[in-house]
């Protein structure tokens, strides 16, 4: 039984959760049986990580499995319920993060081998917008490059409210590279 086949979105929050619940409860009952997963006291308070995970992750209908991960489906699924047993993901909130590994080999076998930060980190290496806010807003900064006409007028106006956030910005980047500079 899979949460895709008994699954209804239509469902109420209890509904949804108790579907969740169960089925945390009959994977770690199979799993028990055949790995090393540690077994869930109780698989009840676990509903919020299958949320997140149906909600962020979607793992695709048997048969349709994305290719650009490196686990979908029920695969996905039976091993979700491993990697909770076995805490690989402590906080239902990492879950979210989850969608970003399955798309990145080297970043799924950080994650089985040393957890989710770790493989985070492994990902941040050639893409710091994941685990920094700062970077991500940097990122947006592209816009410049695209800046409309009407913005443009409002800064050869010299409009002060304007003209005082685009100064502040130039000063920033400014005394970041005077920073950055080696001697």
């Amino acid at each position: 039984m899979t949460y895709i086949e008994v699954g209804d979105p239509g469902k109420g929050p209890c509904q949804k959760r108790a579907v969740l619940a169960q089925l945390l409860r009959e994977e770690t009952e199979i799993l028990g049986g055949r790995s090393t997963a540690a077994k869930i006291d109780n698989p009840d308070r676990y509903w919020s990580w299958f949320e997140e995970l149906y909600k962020t992750c979607k793992p695709s209908k048997a048969g349709s499995e994305k290719a650009t991960r490196v686990v979908d489906g029920p695969a996905l699924e039976e091993k979700f319920c491993a990697w909770v047993s076995e805490k690989k993901l402590p906080k239902a909130e990492q879950v979210r993060k989850l969608a970003t590994i399955l798309e990145n080999p080297a970043a799924m076998n950080v994650f089985e081998e040393s957890g989710i930060d770790r493989a985070m980190d492994a990902i941040a290496e050639d893409d710091p917008t994941v685990n920094s806010k700062l970077w991500k807003q940097l990122q947006t900064a592209d816009m410049l490059t695209h800046m409309e006409l009407p913005q443009l007028e409002a800064l050869r106006k010299h409009e002060p409210a304007k003209s005082r956030i685009f100064d502040e910005l130039g000063a920033a980047v400014d005394r970041i590279r005077a920073e950055i500079k080696h001697p």
